[in-house]
């Protein structure tokens, strides 16, 4: 059974994706300075490395998800925009 999209509707999924987005985005930051402030304290190569590319990860993949619902936020918002104006439009003769 399809589901109508209705302003409301995207409004309500906009503010979820961006609060979402927002608190990935204090928590990424807040990792990624934790994780600037203890150096990686170790003699071995292969450990540093392995450290550093799990550190590489964890930011990027924190990043690039707020990133993601960031722009659902903003397409939902436009969406329920276009919707707007096009019940305006559609009521005016």
């Amino acid at each position: 059974m399809p589901t109508e999209f209705t302003p409301l509707k995207n409004l309500t999924g906009s503010v979820i994706a961006a609060t979402l987005a927002t608190f990935l985005y204090w928590f990424t930051l807040t990792v990624g300075e934790k994780l600037a402030a203890n150096p990686i304290t170790s003699n071995n190569s292969l450990t540093v490395r392995i450290s550093v590319l799990v550190r590489q990860v964890l930011i990027t993949l924190g990043t690039t998800i707020s990133l993601i619902f960031g722009i659902i936020s903003l397409g939902l918002l436009l969406f329920t925009l276009q919707q707007l104006l096009a019940k305006i439009a559609k009521s005016q003769p």
